[in-house]
């Protein structure tokens, strides 16, 4: 289910959520099924002198790799404006949570702790827009990563990770598709 409602021409908000049946196959045979409450909510209010955003989502994965499946929470906010004519500057932060799902082998110990890993991000990006359908980026982004294990011998380990990012390329798009 998905609301979204306009409040002027300014704010905006988009409210979502539905339910999620997640399988993730075991490595000694046999399956895992959770069921899950997944949502998708994002603000966002243009002023004259910023656009400002903030979203929310919670959603179950594959597990990156990291864990054999994943429930996520994901907070991001940014704000952006005009630099000077067709340059444009933003910046954001974000926090996410990943916890293994409850019941699938390797996520937890003991039965007791489930996996989990974190990650803290800030960013910034400089845009200079090309005709309506292209623009060329900078960006920068530096992620602090936590990853609490709970197969220790002692309890309490922790394990950090310093990410340092920096990215160039084009966006290109299309004109919008209007549907009535």
């Amino acid at each position: 289910m998905n609301y979204a409602h306009e409040f002027g021409r300014r704010l905006r908000l988009s409210l979502s959520a539905g339910p999620l049946l997640n399988e993730v196959a075991q490595p000694q045979g046999g399956n895992v099924k959770t069921a899950f409450w997944s949502t998708n909510d994002s603000l966002s209010y243009s002023a004259r002198f910023a656009d400002l955003g903030a979203s929310f989502s919670r959603y179950t994965n594959p597990g990156s790799g990291l864990l054999p499946g994943a429930e996520s929470d994901w907070l991001n906010l940014n704000a952006g404006r005009r630099v000077i004519g067709k340059l444009r500057g933003s910046i954001q932060g974000g926090h996410a949570y990943n916890k293994g799902i409850r019941g699938i082998v390797g996520t937890t110990s003991g039965g007791a702790q489930s996996v989990a890993y974190e990650t803290w991000q800030a960013g910034a990006t400089l845009s200079h827009e090309y005709g309506k359908h292209a623009s060329l980026y900078v960006n920068y982004q530096f992620q602090y990563q936590i990853a609490a294990n709970p197969v220790c011998f002692l309890g309490g380990c922790r394990t950090y990770y310093e990410l340092n990012m920096l990215g160039a390329g084009i966006n290109w798009h299309g004109s919008p598709l209007r549907l009535r």
